[in-house]
């Protein structure tokens, strides 16, 4: 099959895609399990094995993930974890599928539509097909305020989308109170606004939060005293820090030192105190010292607390206060929805002072804020039924990253908000009629909310060439296609090239193979 043809019957069907540079390949039959689940397909996993080494390898591999809601958000992480390898993944969703998914959810079909399926049915066998060594459950039973959690603890991580302020507390306090604590993670995607928390305990060890190569230090001398005082090579600064431990290698003279351990004391920036060495031989010559990496604790605070004193990580630094004043907005958003059971109206004026005037009442409540962004708010309020896929897709996965960082231990996790906004992309566009981003029941109403249709429409008129369908080719494939970049209809193009074969552990990173 040409490289390009799951992806035209699957997410392209009223785009023009035209591929130059097609090789045929004999098809490629999936992976069997192996009878050692402990086995690592290293055909399928050889990158993700290198960035992660084998021990975080092996964790994924008996880890059970639960994913509640199959929207923008929800589909992007059930993809990126089904791809990464964990043992088993349990989606979770009661909605139908709606004309407004195809715009945002790239596993519904408008077969899928039209059948009334509900989406978590529609999303699994696709999810499924990702990987054959993850085991994809599914679940539509309704999860509210009066579900029985228990059903949790089986669950090493518990992510939630698309749920309602009221049960992320209470699945978080359940999640938060086990012993060991089920990791939590949940997302929400409003239009031009998207968040991410994560609470994986109050003490959760990573046992490499840099993943960094371990640094050697070579060294110029090592002196016979208590303490012994190491010399770096040339007086390179070594920069270390008090505390730190290292391994000797290859040193002359001072043989007894080779293969030992020592906890360092920084003397200055070229040189450290290893202990005693008095009794050791006189140092001769050459030799090297290993960064041994210690692994670091970190804690966590339930999601009732951090709601009043968000700690939260500043993306953007052209604009420090926006996490905050995000913060204090899509909390207003919530009251919104508690209140009136609804999200506002696209461009009801009415709804955003409304919002407004639930915004300024939050933020009076934090310890932790900013003043309130009245234009951020306006926006939010206009878009919040929209969806941005390329938005949904990058903190899904970031979103996604924080669940390997929460079962594997590897890597310095989220602490403990992540907020991000698009208000550049729709500020120039708040001078538009209200009449620009009302739906018009297609698959672009998600879309047209955020942008407009003016803008919907150069979407569709434009003429892409794009060189690689590697693992951001795909995305970005699948990014046009949700987008409706290209259309045939508009006489937009799509022209891919790509002269690579498919190998085996391409499927580990692209999910339209």
């Amino acid at each position: 099959q040409p490289f390009i043809c799951c992806m035209s019957s699957c997410l392209l069907s009223d785009i023009r895609v035209k591929s130059l540079s097609v090789k045929r390949l004999s098809p490629i039959s999936p992976p069997t399990m192996a009878s050692d689940l402990m086995e690592i397909d290293d055909s399928l996993y050889s990158r993700q094995r290198y960035v992660l080494g084998d021990r975080a390898m092996h964790q994924m591999a008996q880890s059970s993930v639960f994913l509640s809601g199959m929207g923008a958000m929800g589909v992007e992480i059930a993809k990126n974890i089904a791809l990464a390898g964990v043992k088993s993944v349990t989606l979770h969703d009661t909605k139908l599928c709606e004309t407004w998914d195809l715009g945002s959810n790239f596993f519904i079909r408008r077969d899928d539509v039209s059948s009334q399926r509900r989406r978590v049915e529609a999303v699994s066998p696709r999810v499924a097909e990702l990987n054959p060594y993850v085991q994809v459950d599914t679940s539509s039973l309704p999860l509210d305020d009066n579900t029985d959690l228990s059903f949790l603890r089986k669950y090493q991580c518990v992510i939630l989308t698309e749920a309602s302020l009221s049960l992320q507390k209470r699945v978080n306090k359940f999640c938060h109170s086990q012993q060991p604590p089920v990791r939590f993670i949940c997302c929400d995607a409003y239009g031009i606004c998207v968040r991410v928390f994560c609470d994986f305990g109050e003490e959760f060890e990573v046992s490499d939060p840099t993943g960094e190569e371990p640094k050697e230090i070579f060294i110029q001398s090592i002196t016979q005293d208590n303490p012994g005082v190491v010399t770096c090579m040339d007086n390179h600064p070594h920069g270390l820090q008090t505390g730190q431990s290292v391994l000797f290698r290859e040193v002359g003279g001072m043989l007894q030192l080779n293969g030992s351990t020592r906890q360092i004391t920084v003397r200055s920036p070229h040189s450290f105190e290893i202990g005693d060495t008095s009794q050791l031989q006189t140092y001769t010559h050459g030799g090297f010292v290993v960064l041994l990496k210690t692994s670091k604790t970190y804690t966590f605070g339930t999601l009732e607390q951090q709601l009043c004193d968000p700690q939260v990580l500043i993306p953007d630094f052209s604009k420090p206060e926006a996490p905050l004043q995000i913060h204090a907005a899509m909390l207003a958003l919530d009251r919104f929805q508690e209140q009136l059971c609804r999200l506002p109206n696209v461009g009801c004026l009415q709804d955003a002072d409304t919002l407004l005037k639930l915004t300024e009442e939050v933020n009076t409540t934090l310890k932790n804020k900013a003043p309130v962004n009245s234009e951020l708010v306006r926006c939010l309020s206009r878009t919040a039924r929209g969806t941005l896929p390329p938005l949904a897709a990058a903190v899904g996965g970031i979103a996604s990253q924080e669940v390997l960082k929460a079962i594997t231990g590897k890597f310095a996790p989220l602490q403990q908000w992540f907020y991000l906004d698009t208000l550049e992309l729709v500020r120039p566009l708040q001078s538009l009629p209200s009449e620009e981003f009302f739906p018009r029941g297609d698959r672009y109403d998600g879309l047209r909310a955020c942008i407009g249709e003016s803008m919907c429409l150069d979407l569709h008129k434009l003429r892409v060439f794009m060189v690689g369908c590697g693992a951001i080719g795909c995305e970005m494939l699948k990014n046009f296609a949700l987008l409706g970049v290209g259309l045939a209809s508009s006489s937009g193009e799509v022209c891919i090239t790509d002269p690579d074969l498919i190998e085996k552990s391409n499927l580990n990173r692209q999910f339209l193979f």
